[in-house]
């Protein structure tokens, strides 16, 4: 069952990034705002464990859209739908409050985002300097609503 993200479950999965991640290097990604600020669009699906996977959103003024920021599923969970499943709940509560697209990015070089993202019916365009001189992302994009 999908909830919204609590401040207890932020707190284990930054905690514990290594089980989502393999590393801390994603912590920067992890911004308490995501979940106090707008906690509407953070999603967690919890087990016995803990929170197995989790999706911080928010939504874009543009339009608006419905941005999806970061996406975790625990290492022993993955290959289970988990993260689609957060991406479909996402998009009903981005449509819910007025998004007629979702949005992520990613690094050039990530695979395995770019194959998640397209097997999910998104499309990518390049963003030359996205996050600055030299940073170039893909943008994927999807009509919602």
């Amino acid at each position: 069952m999908i909830h919204r993200a609590t401040t207890q479950d932020y707190v284990a999965i930054v905690g514990g990034l290594e089980r989502y991640w393999g590393s801390v290097e994603a912590a920067p990604m992890h911004h308490p705002l995501l979940v106090r600020e707008f906690g509407d669009l953070s999603l967690v699906i919890r087990d016995r464990f803990g929170v197995s996977a989790y999706l911080f959103g928010l939504l874009s003024p543009e339009g608006p859209a419905g941005y999806i920021h970061v996406v975790g599923v625990r290492t022993d969970r993955r290959r289970e739908g988990l993260a689609s499943e957060l991406y479909v709940a996402f998009a009903d509560r981005a449509a819910g409050l007025g998004a007629f697209e979702l949005r992520a990015i990613t690094r050039p070089g990530n695979t395995r985002s770019r194959a998640f993202h397209t097997a999910l019916g998104f499309e990518e365009r390049m963003a030359p300097d996205y996050s600055g001189p030299g940073e170039d992302r893909i943008v994927f994009s999807k009509p919602i609503g």
